[in-house]
């Protein structure tokens, strides 16, 4: 169990840049295979918006990763055809977090400082503490995840409106 620091010493940084963690990206499918087969380090975004981890076009054909198939991803701009590359290895050093996954192509470079975005399907398991006032963010898996599976939905949220539970 460990945790990291994603955030910053002040809440103006972090309001310009978002919460951000050092990962390494690589094609091998197996964790002792990652020093051998390592493409870089990048920076990326922890993104509670992103449904899916994404990486930007330039990074994946740098690292060599091929697209599987082509899907329809939903932006703020609206719905673009994106690519899904084959399985690639994902590790985030300093949480000891490593994962392989099928990443989306995305267009992040030149206006985005970050290479890769992660998504609600890493986000999922972890523990995200958001200081806005301070600047200070925590990616945590110290705690423990709901009785062996994830919960969906509002749950027990009550509201001032006695009709709605």
């Amino acid at each position: 169990m460990s945790h990291t620091e994603c955030g910053f010493e002040n809440s103006v940084r972090l309001w310009l840049q978002g919460p951000s963690l050092s990962v390494d990206l690589g094609l091998a499918l197996e964790p002792e295979q990652l020093e051998h087969t390592k493409g870089g380090e990048f920076l990326a975004l922890l993104d509670t918006g992103a449904k899916r981890t994404s990486v930007d076009i330039s990074v994946a054909e740098r690292l060599g990763l091929q697209v599987e198939t082509w899907i329809d991803v939903a932006t703020a701009s609206g719905v673009d055809r994106m690519p899904l590359y084959e399985k690639a290895m994902i590790h985030a050093p300093s949480i000891g977090a490593l994962r392989s996954l099928n990443l989306v192509g995305s267009r992040l470079r030149p206006e985005h400082m970050h290479d890769v975005l992660i998504g609600r399907d890493i986000l999922a398991d972890y523990q995200l503490i958001y200081d806005g006032r301070t600047g200070r963010v925590t990616l945590s898996n110290d705690a423990p995840l709901y009785s062996g599976h994830r919960q969906i939905g509002v749950g027990n949220l009550r509201t001032r409106d006695p009709g709605i539970s």
